[in-house]
Parts: structure tokens; C-alpha cells; sequence
């Protein structure tokens, strides 16, 4: 399967097992919705770094991002606070999360930067037209959740040295500390 690819089936897997075991609901791909400008809404973010570069974005609108918060947090939330901002920079962390580790099992050397959350209207992701992009949109509980992974893929991981799948964390850092010596 082509990088590119598996990146796509991760971003997938990736928020159907977010939703599914964190929150209990269903997250169902479906067709691109219609723009949100204007509406409250919450992007959060998390950069990757190695064999791929770039972001993973989601976007939801508040409504969405309290209904998410309350359900993880088993509290009513009505508008955006500090728990709203922190628990939609763990949603993003787990799917993150779960692309890196479904690209590290295929061999691919990626690490992942901490979450950043922005709230507001008219939120627009953009960026320079050499990067790729897979772009998806899901539907959670009557709930529209735009994904974005916009990267550029490198040909050797940030160390200059190959993966090797089956290699463990200590054999990994053994094999930077002897290279940088």
C-alpha cells in the first residue's frame, strides 16, 4: 500500500476508534459538508515530524466540540471552557496518536507534537499548494467533524538512518546515540 494511502486508512481508523471507545459513538465518513464560516467553532491541531511532516487538523463547531467534552467528561457542558479546550486537545491527541502508532506498526518513523486548540468563527486552514492533503468529513451523532492532514512526505525519516519495523524504543535510541558518536 502507498504511503499516501496508508495515511488515509490510518486518519480513518484512527477516528472510528477514537469515537467508538472514548466517547461510545459511531463516526461515519461521509460527503464534504458546507462551510462553516461564521459559526463558533473549535480547530485543534497536532504537527507530525520524520517520514512525514505536517499537521492533522479537526474543526467542529461548539456545539459538537460540548457535546464530545460532556459525553468524556459525563457532565453537562453548555459552552466552551477550559474543560471543552482540553478535552477537544485530547480527542485530537488520540486520533493523532492513533495515525502515528498505525504508521510506526507499517515501518514508518513518525513522531507527533503537542495539542493546540483555537476557538472562534472564521477559521480557515490553508497552506502551501507543493504539500499533500487528505481531507475528510464525518458525521458523530448528527454532528458534522471536518479531518485534515496536509504533509509532505520525506524520503529518509529525521535521523538519516532506516527504520527498521520490528525494532524496539531502546534499540532505536541505541542506534541515534552510536550514529551521533
Amino acid at each position: 500500500m502507498e504511503l499516501e494511502q496508508s495515511l488515509s486508512a490510518a486518519v480513518n481508523a484512527s477516528v472510528l476508534h477514537a469515537f467508538e471507545t472514548t466517547l461510545s459513538m459511531s463516526a461515519v465518513e461521509t460527503d464534504p459538508i458546507e462551510d462553516q464560516s461564521g459559526i463558533d467553532q473549535i480547530a485543534c491541531s497536532i504537527g507530525f515530524t520524520g517520514q512525514v511532516e505536517g499537521n492533522i487538523t479537526i474543526r467542529i463547531n461548539k456545539d459538537a466540540a460540548c457535546k464530545f467534552v460532556s459525553k468524556m467528561l459525563m457532565m453537562d457542558i453548555q459552552d466552551v471552557n477550559e474543560d471543552v479546550v482540553d478535552g477537544c486537545g485530547e480527542l485530537i491527541n488520540l486520533i493523532a496518536g492513533g495515525v502515528k502508532n498505525r504508521m510506526t506498526e507499517l515501518g514508518h518513523s513518525i513522531g507527533i507534537s503537542l495539542p493546540t486548540v483555537i476557538h472562534g468563527q472564521y477559521l480557515k486552514l490553508s497552506s502551501s499548494e507543493a504539500n499533500k492533503k487528505i481531507q475528510k468529513y464525518f458525521n458523530i451523532d448528527s454532528f458534522s467533524m471536518f479531518v485534515s492532514l496536509i504533509f509532505k512526505i520525506n524520503e529518509q525519516n529525521n535521523s538519516g538512518l532506516p527504520v527498521d519495523k520490528g525494532q524496539n524504543a531502546i534499540d532505536r535510541l541505541n542506534q541515534l546515540m552510536n550514529k551521533s558518536q
